[in-house]
């Protein structure tokens, strides 16, 4: 169903940006990085193909699909954890859901964990539906 619905524009819903950072005991390192999931959705799906509109454009509702994005959960693990976040793709038209994707990544900051849950839902996203098609 996602490739029959599969269209060239795309419209994301805005998204918060997030500022995190961490610091070494070792060496007194600390790091501060800032992550907009939108944009980095954004930067993926265009490398896929997508055109990223700013709204929904009725000329091309009906080849236009409406991402959502959220994170949808947090798993502690011994010194650290891990972010969750769920990625919806839905008809602009009819509204319908045409796929979600969970992932969950992990990194040295929370901005790492968002951009590595991003990247793996998508490329699951899409390795799923090249091999349901094919």
């Amino acid at each position: 169903m996602f490739k029959e619905a599969l269209c060239n524009s795309i419209v994301i819903n805005q998204t918060q940006t997030l500022t995190s950072g961490h610091s070494s005991n070792i060496n007194g390192h600390s790091e501060i990085k800032s992550v907009n999931p939108r944009d980095i959705i954004s930067g993926y799906l265009t490398k896929k193909g997508f055109i990223v509109l700013d709204k929904i454009d009725d000329f091309l509702i009906e080849k236009t699909l409406i991402v959502n994005y959220g994170e949808s959960g947090k798993r502690s693990f011994g010194f650290g954890y891990a972010t969750e976040t769920t990625i919806q793709f839905i008809t602009a038209k009819s509204k319908e859901l045409v796929a979600s994707i969970t992932a969950e990544g992990c990194g040295d900051t929370e901005a790492d964990d968002i951009k590595k849950a991003i990247r793996k839902a998508i490329n699951a996203l899409f390795s799923q539906s090249e091999n349901n098609f094919v």
